[in-house]
């Protein structure tokens, strides 16, 4: 029963902060905290990927793949929810 271990607490931890800040994102919060949180979020999934020994779901492709795709979005939302601060 393999297939019951996939779904594991990094992916959750992730699925939850991600929702988070989908729902910052429909509040009335300035855009630029949405994309830090989202930004966050994915940051921790690479950060998560790279030391976890059991991700679970989190584990889609090779660890340097995985690492440097979430690691990649998470730089570019935080970066665009600065940008949009200081713009």
């Amino acid at each position: 029963m393999a297939g019951q271990d996939r779904i594991g607490g990094p992916y959750l931890l992730l699925l939850a902060g991600a929702a988070a800040g989908v729902g910052v994102l429909l509040s009335s919060v300035p855009l630029h905290l949405s994309a830090g949180v989202l930004g966050g979020v994915l940051l921790l999934g690479a950060v998560l990927r790279l030391v976890v020994s059991r991700p679970g779901d989190l584990a889609v492709r090779s660890k340097a793949i995985d690492v440097l795709t979430l690691g990649g979005l998470g730089c570019a939302l935080v970066l665009s929810g600065a940008l949009m601060v200081v713009l």
